[in-house]
């Protein structure tokens, strides 16, 4: 994004031409999307693997995009501000419910359901870790951060 990119060096102020915002936005795009892509995978292939009702989805796929996206060091590092978790999870809310809504009719009814289906919180915050590494790793390779 362009006013907190992934690495700091591609930041885009005022001062910044529009050719060197332009190569620093795709270069940023160039880290993020395909870990977003990883990222969405997985979840898909939790939603084709279990069963998830309208409130589980919205708890299990919430909390997993919260929490793996720096959330879980936020809350351990400021515990008090665990109560307001919920305003995060509305943030991935906002980019996955209607397309979740608009496939799981379409899904197989064989997928199973039960507890086995809350491992997509380890598996999403997993997920975020390792792509966040990669593009740490990378990044910091190309001399970006």
């Amino acid at each position: 994004m362009i006013s907190m990119p992934v690495f700091l060096s591609l930041r885009i102020g005022w001062n910044t031409s529009l050719l060197q915002g332009s190569l620093q936005y795709a270069l940023d795009l160039i880290f993020t999307v395909p870990a977003y892509i990883v990222i969405f995978s997985v979840i898909w292939y939790f939603i084709n693997r279990y069963k998830y009702t309208l409130w589980q989805y919205v708890f299990v796929m919430g909390l997993a995009q919260a929490l793996g996206d720096g959330g879980l060091f936020f809350f351990l590092g400021a515990p008090s501000m665990i109560f307001f978790l919920p305003y995060p999870m509305t943030n991935y809310h906002a980019i996955n419910i209607i397309p979740f809504l608009s496939v799981r009719d379409r899904l197989s009814q064989e997928r199973s359901s039960g507890a086995f289906a809350y491992f997509a919180i380890p598996g999403v915050i997993g997920t975020y870790f390792i792509c966040g590494a990669i593009v740490k790793f990378l990044g910091k390779s190309l001399g970006l951060e």
